[in-house]
């Protein structure tokens, strides 16, 4: 233990037993005017100099480096202690009536990471640390206080996986894109672009800040493609720099290049021959009716009435419009929630209400009336929102919950 004498400015070395190990040495010959607190990291003593605002480097033998810094050029107003902890001196100063603990380099340079350790108008005299907690005594009062906040966090956000994963080779035509960080991130400015791979053209360009983005605050960002991926066509991903941070300001790297993120959307299925009619079935209903026989088997990959796989994201291989006869088919009921993201039949129930009652999620493409899927995306979200909104239902935030289902279950 290194302990210091401000009325003769010796600085004394003690046992960890609080025995005397007979070591002293002078800092008044380098220069130091008033001591006020020491630490030592692996290989340096620092001591605090509150006469000329500096902390000064020596030599464990007591040598002086010949090196010190400048905290003059802060807006300290009365440096009280220092700490070494993960790397950095932690310097603590009551400047402005407000004691805080600030990080500088062991180059001087202040990294503008900082924390308040007290708020009862005393100064501080004295801090140390352990275990990435801080110790501080304060004049006037027999209470050590414990403070967290040693982890200077210095480290910029990595990716911890991709959805697609990257070099996957069987993605949907309608899939989004995920990105898992290392840690909560928040959304800044730029673009995401989605490029094909065959000739570097750009697919779609998505802005980090609009409403395709959501997840900022969190570890994993959502990204809503507009777009339907072509079968067979392989693309990629590149992102921004400037586009996610960290909590504490850490920037993401972003992907300038063609292979940290790359996928292949997956051909349709085949089994060496193409899908044939078979039969035509005459029923009592105005739901559209699909037939298929490919050879050898019947596809599993489109259901009844669909124009889409809600596997595949591929157009179904044929449609057969059956006539209506005159029958009205019985109502859906709605028994579940239903949110954003969610892939459930209901979802595609719940298209089909929204289209057929003034609130149309979108007049083309997927979703669009006759093409309604399974997947709760942000043209669904939004279609409900209005949805809500028209019927006074609060709050409209494009939740599918009891107040909305029971009035769409009674509005059939």
């Amino acid at each position: 233990m290194w302990i210091i004498d401000s009325s003769d400015d010796l600085v004394y070395k003690y046992n960890t037993d609080g025995t005397y190990t007979g070591t002293s040495f002078d800092t008044y010959a380098s220069g130091v005017g008033n001591l006020i607190g020491i630490t030592a990291d692996d290989n340096f003593l620092w001591i605090l100099d509150n006469g000329a605002f500096k902390v000064w480097k020596f030599n464990p033998d007591g040598t002086y480096t010949g090196t010190s810094f400048d905290l003059s050029y802060t807006d300290f107003d009365n440096p009280e202690g220092i700490v070494y902890n993960n790397g950095y001196l932690w310097i603590a100063d009551s400047g402005n009536g407000t004691e805080t603990v600030n990080a500088f380099t062991t180059a001087g340079v202040n990294t503008g990471f900082s924390f308040v350790i007290s708020d009862n108008g005393d100064y501080a005299t004295g801090i140390t640390n352990a275990n990435d907690f801080f110790y501080v005594t304060y004049d006037g009062i027999s209470t050590v206080y414990k403070y967290e906040g040693g982890q200077l966090d210095a480290t910029n956000p990595s990716v911890s996986s991709f959805s697609p994963t990257d070099g996957e080779t069987s993605v949907n035509t309608d899939s989004d894109l995920d990105i898992t960080f290392s840690e909560t991130v928040i959304v800044g400015t730029g673009n995401i672009t989605i490029k094909k791979s065959s000739d570097d053209s750009i697919f779609e360009t998505i802005a980090i800040g609009s409403a395709n983005v959501t997840g900022s605050g969190t570890n994993t960002i959502y990204i809503d493609v507009n777009n339907s991926f072509a079968s067979g066509e392989s693309y990629y991903v590149q992102i921004d720099a400037t586009a996610l941070d960290d909590e504490n300001g850490n920037g993401y790297a972003g992907i300038a290049d063609t292979t940290t993120w790359n996928f292949t959307i997956q051909n349709p299925s085949s089994s060496g021959s193409r899908p044939r009619v078979q039969n035509v079935i005459p029923v009592t209903t105005d739901l559209p009716v699909l037939i298929l026989l490919p050879y050898p088997t019947f596809a599993t990959e489109c259901k009844t009435g669909d124009k889409f796989s809600i596997l595949t994201g591929f157009p179904c291989p044929l449609e057969i419009q059956v006539p209506t006869e005159n029958t009205i088919p019985p109502t859906f009921q709605f028994n579940k929630n239903l949110s954003l993201k969610m892939i459930d039949p209901d979802v595609k129930e719940l298209q089909k209400y929204l289209n057929t009652h003034g609130f149309v999620i979108t007049p083309t493409g997927l979703g669009s009336p006759g093409y309604e899927t399974e997947k709760f995306g942000l043209f669904t979200y939004y279609a409900l929102i209005k949805f809500q909104l028209a019927k006074s239902i609060v709050p409209p935030v494009g939740f599918f919950g009891p107040i909305t289902r029971g009035v769409v279950n009674t509005n059939q």
